[in-house]
């Protein structure tokens, strides 16, 4: 072979081996994007789950505590109050809410 075929296969090696490197960095970076874009939006699913989890318990204590409230308000509208019913209801409440571990 003529030395102008073997530098010119050499030179054309080295551009194919130059092109492949670039796209297989850009092939890296994008699948990381893609990895980071994946785990954002499974971050994002596993949040809206739990706010989704606390509304729903915050509801349900709002509506334990409106229960209560009733009760108690009844008691004390009774004629005549009934206080002692009252203060116990209150004192249990109390007692079960410092009994419950947050």
């Amino acid at each position: 072979m003529s030395p102008f075929v073997t530098s010119t296969i050499a030179a054309v090696s080295a551009i194919v081996a130059a092109g492949l490197l670039l796209v297989s960095l850009h092939a890296s970076r994008r699948s990381d994007r893609d990895s980071a874009r994946e785990e954002a939006l499974a971050l994002a699913e596993t949040r809206k789950q739990m706010i989704d989890q606390l509304r729903a318990l915050l509801e349900q204590t709002r509506m334990e505590a409106r229960r209560n409230l009733i009760v108690l308000r009844r008691q004390l509208e009774d004629s005549p109050p009934d206080v002692d019913g009252a203060l116990w209801r209150i004192r249990s409440l109390l007692k079960h809410e410092s009994a419950t571990p947050r």
